[in-house]
C-alpha cells in the first residue's frame, strides 16, 4: 500500500492514539470512531484503507465487528489491537479474516506504527470508487494482500516462507525470532533482531547463533545442544527462560527465550522468540532494591534518618539524581528541607528549587495531589528564572511533607520511572508515619514509666499524709500535733529523721520542740538560727526566713561541708527539706526532714511537703484558737471606735443606717464568711456599696425581716474583723451606726490581752476601752448538755424527732421519708417536717450560741 494514500479508521475511546500515529508518520490520515456503531455510519460514507479497533469497544466486541468489515464488499484491511495476547484469540481473530497487534504497554504506538509502515501493497491495479465497487461478493483485502517479503528479509528462505498471516505477525512483533537448524547456524531472522540484539537480519543469517551469545554461553550451548540432538532429553524448559544475549556492540542484553522445534521439507530446524526484558530485569532489581529500602526504613528511629536513606535510595536506586525530601514545619508553617541528593546542591547551593514560598511543592502538600510535570514552565505557569527545572515529579508524603525529582531538560521521565517514584514514596511515608508512631510510643511510655514512679511516690506520700491528717484531727494541744508529724514522717521510707524548730523569744535560735528516727546526738552538735549569720544560712535557717521549702538532694556533693551538713552525712542523711510551718504569714516553726539517699525531694514530693507545712500551721493556729474558744474562762473586751477605715463604720454613715454584726464562719479554704444584718438602707444601697469596697464579696440576701435585711457575705484578709481575729481575738459582738460603733471581743484567760489592747488601741484611730470583764464558762458533761437540750424541746418534738432518728430518717441516703414517718406517727408531712425543724435549731443554738 502506498504511504501516501494511506487512511485509517481508528475505532476506541482512546484518541491519544490516533493522534500519536499522526505524529509519527505524517502520511497517515487517522480519523477516529468512538463506538461500532459510529464507525459503520463512516464506513458507509467514506473510503479507508484500513481500521483498526480495540477489543473491547463501549457498543460490542471488536471482533465481531471487524469481522463485519473484513467481509464487506471492498477494499480494506481489519486489525484488531489489543492488549490481550493468547493463542485462542489470535487463532480466532485470523480465522475471522482479521489482522492481529499486541499493545504491549510501553511500545504499544510503536508495535501498530512498524505494522502499518510494513504493510505490502494491496492494490495491483487501480481502486475504484466507492460508487463502483460491487455491493456483493468480491475479493477482500486480505486476499488481495501480497505477503511476499523481498529476498535481504527473508534470506532466500522463500521455501520456508510461513503462512501470509504468520509473516505479518513476525514482521510487526517487537520480540526477535531467530531459527537456526541442527548446526546452530542462523536460518531466519525478522527486523526486531535489529532492536533487540543490533544485528540486522541479513547480517545474522547464515551466521553460528553462538555470535549473539558471550563465550562461556556458547560453550555452555554447544554441548548442550549437542546433546539434545543426540538423546532428544530436555535439560532446561523451553518456556520464557531468560538467559544473557550480546548485543552487537558488546553489552549484555537480558532475553525471556522460548524454543520451539519443527520439521520443515525433512529438516529439523529451532525457533526461539527473544523478548528483550532488559527494561524489565531492571525494574525487578530497582523492586528488589526498594525492598532492601523498605527493610532498612523499618529499622530506622527518626525521621532524618528516614529521609537520608529515601535521597540516598532515590539516586541510586531510581537513578534520579536530583531530589529533595522537604517536611512540613509546624512552627513556621512552612515545607523545610532535611534531605537531598549532592545533584540538588550542584544545581542550587543551598537554595531552593523554586523560588517562590508558595510553589509547586506547597500546592501538591496542600492538596494532596501529585504533580508530574512533563513541561515545568508550562504546565506549573512558573516563570523561566525562577526555577533550573525543566521536568519533575512532586509526590505528598501524607501530612509530612512532599518528596520531588527534577530534571533541567523536559519530558525526563518514563511512566515506569513514575510509578516506581510514587511506590518509593509510599514506602517513605509509611517509614516516617511509622517512627512516628514509635517516637509517640517512646514518649508515651516514658511518661507513663515516670508517672508510675511518680504515683508510687505520691501514693507512698499520701499514705503517710492520710496518717498525718487523721491524727491532726485528733490531736487536742501543740505539742502533740508537733511530736505526731515527727514521729509518722520518721517512720516512713526513705526517710530517716525528722524534728520540728520553733523560733526563741529570746536570741533568735531556732530551738527543737519534736523530733523522731536516727538522730544520735545530731542535734546536741548543731546550731541554727533565723538571722543571717553563718548559724542561719542552712536549709532551715532560710525556710524561716523566706517561708520557702530548702531542700538539698545531695548532700555529699561540693565539698568542704558546713558543720550541719558534716554531721549530717556522719549519721547516714544523704538529702534533706526543711519546711516552714506557716499560717496566714504566721511561722509557727520549721519542719525538718532527712532521707537516707539522694534525690528523694522531686518538684512532687516539695510540692506535697509545702502542703503539708500548710496544714501543719493551720492545725496548730486551730489548736490555738480552739484553745480560746472552749475554754472555761475568757476576758471580754468592748471597745467604742471611730476610725473611718473600719468598713462597717463606712457602710453606716455613707448610708445612714445600722450595721450589726451577727456571726463568722471559716470556710474550708480559711476564708471567713460574716452574717450580718443591715436596717435603715435598701438591699440596692448595700449591694452598690459591696461592690465598690475591696473587702466584702459575694454578697447575698438571706432574709427581709421586716425591713431588717439579712445578708451573708466573705469578707477579705484585710477586713477589720479577720485582723482582729489573727490577733487571737474572737469578736462576738459588732454595731455600727453613723455616730460611730462597739467591738467586743473575747480572748483567752491566759492569751496575752495587754498585747492586744496595746496593738487594738494604737492601730485604730479614737478607739476607747469601754468595759473588761470576767467570763467563766464551765464545761457541761454530756449528761448535762442531753438535760438541757431535751428540757427546751416539747413533748411532741421529743416524740417526732425519736421516731425520724429510729425510723433511719438522718441517714444518708434516707432509710425513711418525711411522708414514710409522718405515715408511722398518723400525721401529716409538714408536721414532721415542722417539728424536726425545731429540734434542729434548738440543738444548734445549744452548740452555736451557748445557754
Amino acid at each position: 500500500m502506498c504511504e501516501e494514500s494511506m487512511r485509517v479508521l481508528y475505532v476506541a475511546s482512546d484518541p491519544d492514539v490516533a493522534e500519536s500515529l499522526e505524529r509519527r508518520r505524517s502520511s497517515l490520515s487517522v480519523e477516529i470512531a468512538c463506538s461500532a456503531e459510529r464507525a459503520r455510519e463512516r464506513f458507509a460514507d467514506e473510503s479507508f484503507d484500513c481500521v483498526v479497533s480495540r477489543l473491547e469497544l463501549p457498543d460490542a466486541d471488536g471482533l465481531p465487528f471487524l469481522s463485519s468489515i473484513a467481509d464487506a464488499p471492498v477494499d480494506v484491511l481489519a486489525v484488531l489491537y489489543t492488549p490481550r495476547y493468547d493463542s485462542d484469540l489470535v487463532a480466532r481473530t485470523y480465522e475471522a479474516g482479521v489482522e492481529y497487534v499486541h499493545d504491549a504497554d510501553d511500545e504499544s504506538v510503536d508495535v501498530l506504527d512498524r505494522f502499518l509502515a510494513n504493510l505490502p501493497s494491496v492494490r495491483t491495479e487501480s481502486v475504484p470508487e466507492r460508487s463502483e465497487r460491487p455491493s456483493e461478493g468480491g475479493e477482500t483485502a486480505t486476499d488481495r494482500i501480497d505477503w511476499s517479503v523481498d529476498d535481504n528479509a527473508w534470506n532466500d528462505a522463500e521455501s520456508r516462507e510461513p503462512s501470509h498471516h504468520l509473516a505479518a505477525l513476525a514482521a510487526t512483533t517487537p520480540d526477535a525470532i531467530l531459527t537456526i537448524d541442527t548446526d546452530s547456524v542462523v536460518q531466519f531472522a525478522n527486523p526486531a533482531i535489529e532492536n533487540v540484539l543490533g544485528y540486522a537480519p541479513e547480517d545474522i543469517v547464515g551466521r553460528p547463533l553462538m555470535t549473539v551469545m558471550s563465550d562461556d554461553l556458547a560453550e555452555r550451548h554447544r554441548q548442550g545442544f549437542q546433546r539434545y540432538l543426540d538423546t532428544d532429553e530436555r535439560h532446561l524448559d523451553w518456556d520464557g527462560v531468560e538467559l544473557p544475549g550480546q548485543h552487537a556492540d558488546g553489552h549484555e542484553v537480558s532475553l525471556s527465550v522460548s524454543f520451539s522445534e519443527y520439521v520443515d521439507d525433512g529438516e529439523r530446524l529451532f525457533t526461539g522468540v527473544l523478548r528483550d526484558v532488559t527494561e524489565r530485569k531492571r525494574r525487578e532489581q530497582q523492586l528488589a532494591r526498594l525492598n532492601e529500602l523498605a527493610q532498612a526504613l523499618a529499622t530506622a528511629e527518626t525521621t532524618q534518618v528516614v529521609c537520608d536513606l529515601a535521597v540516598e535510595a532515590a539516586n541510586e536506586v531510581l537513578d534520579l539524581p536530583i531530589a529533595r525530601i522537604e517536611l512540613y514545619d509546624e512552627t513556621t508553617g512552612r515545607l523545610t528541607p532535611v534531605a537531598e541528593t549532592s545533584g540538588v546542591a550542584q544545581l542550587v547551593g543551598d537554595g531552593s528549587l523554586f523560588a517562590s514560598e508558595r510553589d509547586v511543592l506547597w500546592e501538591v502538600y496542600a492538596t494532596q495531589e501529585e504533580r508530574i510535570l512533563d513541561d515545568m514552565l508550562a504546565e506549573a505557569d512558573i516563570p523561566e528564572e525562577e526555577t533550573s527545572l525543566r521536568s519533575a515529579i512532586v509526590l505528598p508524603i501524607g501530612t509530612d511533607g512532599v518528596f520531588v525529582s527534577g530534571a533541567t531538560e523536559r519530558d525526563a521521565f518514563t511512566e515506569a520511572e513514575t510509578v516506581l517514584a510514587q511506590i518509593f514514596v509510599a514506602n517513605v511515608g509509611a517509614a516516617l508515619d511509622r517512627v512516628e508512631r514509635e517516637r509517640t510510643l517512646r514518649e508515651r511510655t516514658a511518661e507513663l514509666e515516670t508517672q508510675a514512679e511518680t504515683l508510687a511516690r505520691v501514693n507512698r506520700i499520701n499514705s503517710v499524709i492520710r496518717e498525718i491528717t487523721r491524727s491532726l484531727t485528733q490531736a487536742s494541744t501543740r505539742e502533740e500535733i508537733e511530736q505526731t508529724i515527727c514521729t509518722q514522717l520518721a517512720n516512713a521510707e526513705p526517710y530517716r529523721f525528722a524534728w520540728i524548730g520553733e523560733q526563741a523569744t529570746v536570741g533568735g535560735e531556732i530551738v527543737p520542740k519534736a523530733s523522731a528516727g536516727v538522730e544520735r546526738g545530731y542535734l546536741d552538735e548543731i546550731t541554727v538560727t533565723f538571722d543571717e549569720s553563718p548559724t542561719g544560712q542552712g536549709p532551715a535557717g532560710r525556710a524561716a526566713r523566706t517561708h520557702e521549702p530548702q531542700v538539698q538532694n545531695n548532700l555529699d556533693a561540693d565539698p568542704p561541708f558546713e558543720p550541719w551538713r558534716t554531721e549530717a552525712l556522719r549519721r547516714g542523711y544523704r538529702a534533706s527539706i526543711s519546711v516552714p510551718l506557716v499560717y496566714k504569714d504566721t511561722l509557727y516553726g520549721v519542719l525538718n526532714l532527712y532521707a537516707g539517699q539522694s534525690d528523694v525531694f522531686d518538684d512532687v514530693e516539695v510540692a506535697v511537703l509545702r502542703e503539708l507545712g500548710e496544714m501543719i500551721g493551720y492545725a496548730v493556729n486551730a489548736v490555738e484558737r480552739k484553745k480560746a474558744l472552749v475554754s472555761d474562762s475568757a476576758v471580754e473586751l468592748r471597745f467604742s471606735i471611730a476610725d473611718m477605715n473600719v468598713t462597717a463604720l463606712q457602710f453606716a454613715r455613707q448610708t445612714d443606717s445600722r450595721f450589726e454584726f451577727e456571726a463568722l464562719v471559716e470556710q474550708a479554704d480559711g476564708s471567713l464568711r460574716a452574717f450580718f444584718t443591715v436596717s435603715g438602707a435598701s438591699f440596692e444601697e448595700t449591694e452598690r456599696f459591696a461592690r465598690d469596697t475591696s473587702v466584702v464579696h459575694d454578697l447575698n440576701l438571706i432574709a427581709d425581716r421586716d425591713g431588717d435585711l439579712f445578708f451573708e457575705a466573705t469578707i477579705s484578709e484585710s477586713s477589720f474583723l479577720t485582723s482582729v481575729m489573727e490577733y487571737g481575738a474572737h469578736p462576738t459582738e459588732l454595731i455600727a451606726t453613723p455616730e460611730g460603733g462597739e467591738l467586743t471581743v473575747e480572748l483567752p484567760q491566759n492569751g496575752d490581752v495587754k498585747a492586744f489592747l496595746e496593738m487594738f488601741l494604737d492601730t485604730y484611730e479614737g478607739a476607747e476601752l469601754l468595759a473588761r470583764r470576767e467570763l467563766d464558762r464551765p464545761i457541761q458533761t454530756e449528761e448535762e448538755f442531753k438535760a438541757v437540750y431535751e428540757k427546751r424541746l416539747t413533748q411532741r418534738e421529743t416524740e417526732v424527732l425519736r421516731t425520724a432518728y429510729f425510723a433511719g430518717f438522718f441517714e444518708w441516703p434516707r432509710e425513711s421519708s418525711g411522708s414514710d414517718v409522718a405515715d408511722i406517727l398518723g400525721v401529716s408531712q409538714p408536721t414532721v417536717n415542722r417539728h424536726v425543724r425545731s429540734g434542729e435549731r434548738k440543738l444548734f443554738e445549744l452548740v452555736f450560741e451557748g445557754d
